[in-house]
């Protein structure tokens, strides 16, 4: 079976809104708008599957830069991808965690004049990286140490 999606309700947009008001001032202050859905993938016996794989690996959440063309659509200015299988499987205060996360992926642009905006007068970003990723295989590990 393949991917579904479905818009997210007021209790997600809730939670989004207190991630960004608490943690991500500038976001708020700046009228950035996220729209938030959920992704979901069954296998045939109706077994949850991950529906959203960053780099090739599951993920909980994936957060995205609106292209212009589809802001001036009237699309957000980011799209947030959410798997619901994971989602209800979590706490409140790791959902809360996950949004932030998120959400610190978004770094407003600045000029001279303040905050970058794009044609239709939008707040512009770019994409922070993760600090670190870690990767690797217990088995190499093993055999090498440190090395």
């Amino acid at each position: 079976m393949g991917v579904s999606y479905t818009i997210c309700g007021d209790e997600v947009k809730k939670l989004v809104k207190a991630a960004m008001d608490t943690h991500h001032p500038t976001l708020s202050e700046a009228g950035v708008t996220v729209h938030a859905i959920f992704a979901e993938q069954y296998d045939e016996d109706g077994q949850t599957l991950p529906a959203i794989k960053v780099h090739g690996v599951p993920a909980v959440a994936k957060i995205a830069i609106t292209a212009l063309e589809d802001r001036v659509r009237g699309i957000a200015d980011a799209k947030l991808t959410i798997d619901r299988g994971q989602w209800h499987g979590i706490s409140e205060t790791r959902r809360l965690a996950l949004l932030d996360h998120e959400l610190t992926h978004l770094v407003l642009r600045f000029d001279e004049d303040g905050i970058k905006l794009d044609d239709i007068g939008r707040p512009t970003f770019k994409m922070r990286q993760h600090d670190w990723e870690l990767t690797g295989f217990a088995s190499v590990v093993e055999r090498h140490g440190e090395a």
